[in-house]
């Protein structure tokens, strides 16, 4: 599963990838605080799940978002937020889940096992 964690500030930023590591620690899971950031490493990458914060600044995390909608349909959004404010927007989007900071190890398992869409690891090849 390749996870994108995303917020500005930050201690948030290390307190959520702290969280999302412990929780799913063989996973691979790629930082960022800047949004244009996120959107340059997955024009590149795919992603099955991006934890964003809502607030980043120069962009939001609903704008990000979308983006990444248009490139993987498929992606399990999660925004990570102190404000309720952004509910309405996000349940749009048809979000698989939202985490409401501080961001913990047992609230991103939560989410990570209930996904909107289910990441199953790709099947091994056998050898004959």
């Amino acid at each position: 599963m390749k996870i994108i964690a995303a917020d500005d500030e930050a201690l948030a930023l290390q307190s959520l990838e702290k969280a999302i590591r412990a929780a799913k620690p063989e996973e691979e899971v790629v930082s960022f605080q800047e949004p244009e950031e996120v959107l340059e490493y997955a024009k590149g990458h795919p992603v099955d799940v991006a934890f964003l914060d809502v607030e980043m600044g120069t962009m939001t995390g609903i704008e990000v978002a979308k983006q990444l909608k248009v490139w993987y349909p498929k992606v399990n959004i999660v925004f990570v937020t102190g404000y309720d404010k952004y509910m309405a927007q996000a349940i749009e989007l048809r979000m698989s889940g939202y985490v409401t900071k501080p961001a913990t190890k047992e609230k991103i398992l939560i989410e990570l096992e209930d996904l909107k869409h289910p990441v199953t690891p790709p099947e091994k090849i056998r050898k004959f």
